[in-house]
């Protein structure tokens, strides 16, 4: 396989990811570093940002129907959608660990990665019954 170039482009994408703890759309990464990078196309973030995803450097998470977010954090650990905003959230992975240890024997099958994503109502949207989301 060739070698692929790190562009600063692609820095700025993946500095961006890894930065927020927002799980940003290819969208809000594009808004975020235009501010550095004015002449970067939206093109070239989902472009860079499916590289990265195949990289495994960045996860990609389908937090909804509409949109596809992206988590620097590319360990295995649970996550929540909101029903009302769209955001994903980092949840404790005690919750995780509740469920207990899964046994390749029990079940058959072997298990690769685990994703668990809860749906619910964010704490946020609970107390201002908002829909708008920053990049953070």
């Amino acid at each position: 396989m060739a070698e692929q170039r790190y562009s600063r482009q692609r820095q700025a994408i993946l500095e961006a990811v890894k930065s927020s703890h927002a799980h940003p759309t290819a969208e809000m990464v594009h808004q975020a570093i235009r501010a550095k990078m004015p002449s970067i196309s939206l093109g070239t973030v989902y472009r860079n940002l499916k590289v990265l995803s195949a990289n495994g450097e960045i996860k990609p998470l389908y937090g909804d129907a509409n949109n596809l977010h992206y988590d620097g954090r590319c360990d295995d650990h649970p996550h929540l959608v909101c029903t009302h905003c769209h955001q994903v959230y980092d949840m404790p992975d005690e919750w995780v660990k509740r469920l207990g240890p899964l046994d390749e024997v029990s079940t058959r099958h072997e298990i690769d990665f685990v994703d668990i994503t809860f749906y619910g109502v964010c704490e946020h949207c609970r107390t201002n019954k908002t829909k708008e989301v920053e990049f953070s």
